[in-house]
């Protein structure tokens, strides 16, 4: 299962997971219907059945437990994980990254929250009971997409407040599993 699989880095792991891997791939993103240049990866494939396209938006929790229960009926088991959607922010069209305190705005945060640190958890909660615990040596994995910006001990440089502050507590969180 990936996350954030449209595009950029989820879309990668999706197509390293094709090469390396001979399982299904559970390509999930927010806007299906929009994502180009997985749609025209999945096209480009000799098996496309191979890669399922779903619909997951991770601030919404219906479609958390919608995946989950999916998952469920369909395999009964997630190997591997891959949590990747993110946001940051571009400045122009929305209120992050913050540069400075009096930058922050209380929607932008909440969606930073929703989006980095508590849709992936939750998906994370959803998914723990299809994982295999032990088979063969070979164990699930929860693969979280964090970055270095949210390590509070490297920050020297301050700003990009609610993106910081969300990928302190999915590192948090992830240590924490």
């Amino acid at each position: 299962v990936v996350t954030g699989a449209s595009r950029g880095i989820g879309l990668q792991i999706v197509k390293d997971l094709m090469d390396r891997s001979k399982g299904i791939v559970v390509a999930c993103c927010r806007s299906p219907n929009d994502a180009e240049q997985l749609k025209e990866f999945v096209s480009s494939l000799k098996n496309p059945d191979r890669i399922l396209i779903h619909a997951l938006d991770l601030e919404n929790q219906d479609t958390i437990d919608h995946l989950a229960s999916f998952l469920k009926e369909r395999y009964n088991r997630v190997d591997v994980l891959y949590n990747v959607a993110g946001i940051l922010g571009d400045g122009q069209t929305t209120p992050g990254p913050e540069r400075s305190l009096r930058g922050m705005d209380r929607e932008w945060t909440m969606k930073s929250f929703q989006v980095n640190y508590l849709g992936p958890m939750f998906l994370a909660q959803a998914c723990a009971p299809m994982m295999r615990k032990k088979k063969d040596d070979q164990k699930s994995v929860i693969c979280n997409l964090s970055a270095r910006v949210g390590s509070i001990s490297d920050n020297g440089l301050g700003g990009w407040i609610s993106y910081r502050a969300s990928k302190s507590a999915l590192n948090q969180g992830t240590k924490t599993l």
